[in-house]
């Protein structure tokens, strides 16, 4: 359909820096991290270093920072990574976000469905350690 009322008049693309926070500090290298967004619907992918993850507050719980809108209604999704010491009965990571937020929260799935916040001593190593693709609808 060519009919300018059905024009696509919001799109955008773009690199965004994700990184590992503590709820005070942010750091790691984030790598080839791209946005697109169509409308409100967006679309987040990239890997995540943990270089640095030592420097923040051990017990403080794991977000991931830095995404590019404000996420407008919870949701969570599954992620991949490498270095996190996730306990013997956990069957998932999962991030979840809340809304009014561009900060993610990282959650251990356990046994019959009980979740825990990941700390950030449960992290380590520094390659490139955390794989994200998330669609979620900004405000």
């Amino acid at each position: 359909d060519t009919a300018a009322a059905n024009a696509l008049d919001d799109y955008e693309e773009g690199t965004c820096s994700i990184k590992y926070g503590d709820g005070v500090t942010s750091v790691g290298t984030a790598n080839n991290f791209k946005y697109t967004k169509v409308g409100r619907l967006v679309t987040v992918s990239g890997d995540l270093s943990s270089s640095q993850v030592g420097t923040l507050t051990a017990s403080s719980n794991l977000r991931l920072t830095g995404f590019p809108f404000t996420f407008a209604s919870a949701g969570s999704f599954s992620f991949f990574s490498r270095y996190l010491d996730a306990p013997a009965n956990c069957n998932n990571v999962v991030g979840y976000y809340p809304p009014n937020s561009t900060e993610m929260q990282i959650w251990f799935m356990v046994d019959h469905g009980n979740y825990h916040r990941v700390a950030v001593e449960d992290i380590h190593g520094s390659a490139n350690d955390c794989y994200i693709a998330v669609t979620y609808q900004a405000t």
